[in-house]
């Protein structure tokens, strides 16, 4: 990671820097980390460790060649076009209680991902960092699903979604009671639609 955040020195024309929020978001986070035109968002109570860690881990899925530009500049200009922003509590619950105080107009319009300081631990060999899941999501869903929907649309008859029906064993729209014998692909969480089975 030391080195990734040393790339992104040489090569982009500011380092990685945690600021106080500017925009309209400046009313439920207090700092934000810049990203090739996109946002990381925090609140006061996480720390500027992991703010950083989540902004490295987006700028690194967007410019794995780390040569300053972002490796797929369709997924990138989808994902500025939705406004795609990671938003970062201390804890689920705070990012619970924070969701319900943003209203419908500030969100309608962005595509945000949800983080927690509690689940970033990077380089930790006891637990996984939910990190590299969580910003993953985003550019997924903000980014390739939008650049590239013939392929990885998230509605039904998408090369990812015929291949997601193959490997649960059918297309179901909910958690069915139980997967069908040879499913491989069991995810069980059943706030989690079709689509969202998708990015998953």
């Amino acid at each position: 990671m030391i080195l990734f955040l040393l790339g992104l020195i040489l090569h982009q024309e500011e380092p990685l820097k945690v600021v106080p929020v500017q925009d309209e978001m400046k009313k439920y986070f207090s700092k934000e980390v810049e990203v090739f035109g996109l946002k990381v968002y925090a609140t006061k109570s996480c720390p500027d460790k992991k703010v950083l860690h989540a902004a490295a881990v987006l700028a690194q899925y967007l410019d794995n060649d780390e040569d300053g530009k972002a490796d797929n500049p369709a997924v990138l200009k989808e994902m500025q076009k939705r406004r795609a922003a990671m938003v970062l509590a201390g804890t689920e619950r705070e990012a619970e209680r924070l969701f319900r105080r943003i209203p419908d107009r500030v969100r309608d319009g962005r595509a945000l991902q949800d983080l927690y300081a509690e689940e970033i631990d990077p380089g930790s060999r006891r637990r996984f960092d939910a990190t590299l899941e969580e910003v993953l999501h985003l550019v997924t869903f903000a980014g390739y699903c939008e650049a590239y929907p013939d392929q990885f649309g998230l509605e039904p008859g998408t090369d990812l979604t015929k291949a997601m029906d193959i490997a649960r064993g059918g297309r179901f729209f909910e958690v069915p009671r139980k997967y069908p014998a040879g499913a491989w692909y069991t995810y069980d969480d059943e706030t989690c639609d079709y689509g969202c089975m998708a990015v998953e």
